[in-house]
């Protein structure tokens, strides 16, 4: 592949000597690596061992191309953090004490950062996949989400939700979702632990690209999702007994059954026009005429799965292969007819799931606590 790059001006003279001078601009380059000289040099340290490797042969040769590429990442994802941001990006590189970071004017100079985040790929233009918006990323997300899985905390509880990336320019994949803090920008599937740790994710682009017929015959659009994702996890996440949490877009009675055949836990909320008729439960009519606190139960004793319907404020539905109705638990609700605070009877079922769904949004919030300060139209 030809470097995407500017080009070394060479001087004349043999092949040896213009080797020589190759092996000592890459030392060069390799020393102005700040790691354990400089403040941060552990953080540095940390993105060099994620983007070495097999990675970086998708930009150049692996000589001096490597050093350059791996400087910009590093570098460009450290001020991209967002922990200490500025309201230009060259004003890192300013004299004033009161704007400029050291750590970054010595590490590169300002053009070189912004010539070669400029020209920064992450694939081969001439290999597209011409049906994946997102072909010019994907070696970075599928990258991205093998080291995510290695450094997966080994939590047996996992959420699955969508999250937006903001943005707002033009974009076939580009989503407007009201009612939420971040309306336009890309949605992405997330696996996520209880602490808001991205086990592996995607990004939707509809149906025309990494859709698999099979899933969603069987277990409907959301159901397929999930069954995606989870073979994109790698086998050391897999062989652990995995509990799934998941809303209603995602539940369907053919997902649950087939996770329990495959030996993990779902637990999920489930729409009523997904709950076969011939279901024994209460309706939902039936239910808001009960008082709150009021459960009705029905276990499928052939595939091992329980549908509860439970009296809240609204009528809540669920479905579970691993999470009992009781013991009840005791939850606080305003009575707007006693006008005070009540005590009311919840499953066992549902606390459970409320305690380890929202983790998404946990992550979202982690990332916005470092939100990337520089923009660029990439």
């Amino acid at each position: 592949m030809v470097p995407l790059f500017l080009d070394f001006p060479r001087e004349e003279g043999g092949k040896e000597e213009s080797e020589g001078r190759d092996r000592e601009a890459e030392e060069e380059a390799r020393d102005s690596l700040p790691f354990d000289r400089e403040p941060g040099g552990h953080f540095f340290q940390s993105f060099h061992d994620i983007f070495k490797g097999d990675f970086m042969t998708n930009f150049a040769s692996r000589s001096i191309w490597e050093w350059v590429m791996l400087d910009v990442l590093v570098y460009a994802t450290d001020l991209q953090r967002g922990y200490h941001t500025l309201p230009s990006p060259r004003l890192y590189w300013s004299l004033d004490a009161d704007v400029g970071v050291k750590l970054v004017a010595k590490a590169m100079s300002r053009d070189r950062f912004e010539e070669i985040l400029r020209f920064l790929p992450s694939t081969d233009n001439q290999a597209l996949n011409k049906d994946d918006k997102r072909a010019k990323i994907r070696p970075l997300m599928n990258h991205l989400n093998t080291k995510f899985a290695m450094a997966y905390p080994m939590d047996q509880h996992i959420s699955l939700d969508e999250a937006m990336i903001e943005y707002f320019s033009r974009h076939g994949c580009k989503q407007c979702i009201r009612n939420k803090p971040v309306r336009f920008g890309f949605k992405a599937w997330c696996l996520n632990s209880p602490l808001g740790y991205l086990a592996t994710f995607d990004v939707y682009q509809g149906t025309a690209f990494g859709l698999n017929r099979h899933y969603e015959e069987r277990f409907g659009k959301g159901g397929d999702t999930l069954m995606i994702l989870l073979e994109k996890l790698p086998s050391h996440i897999k062989d652990i007994p995995v509990r799934f949490y998941f809303d209603n877009y995602f539940t369907s009675l053919p997902l649950v059954n087939h996770l329990q055949e495959i030996n993990y836990g779902a637990i999920g909320t489930i729409r009523d026009n997904r709950i076969p008729k011939t279901c024994p439960i209460n309706s939902t009519n039936e239910m808001k005429k009960v008082p709150r606190g009021d459960t009705d139960v029905v276990v499928d004793n052939i595939h091992k799965i329980l549908l509860v319907r439970w009296k809240d404020n609204a009528v809540v539905s669920m479905v579970s292969n691993i999470s009992p109705v009781y013991p009840l638990e005791s939850v606080s609700r305003w009575s707007a007819k006693d006008k005070k605070k009540i005590s009311v009877s919840r499953p066992y079922l549902n606390g459970d799931y409320n305690r380890h769904m929202g983790v998404t949004d946990r992550m979202d919030q982690n990332i916005n606590c470092y939100r990337i300060s520089i923009r660029m139209k990439k």
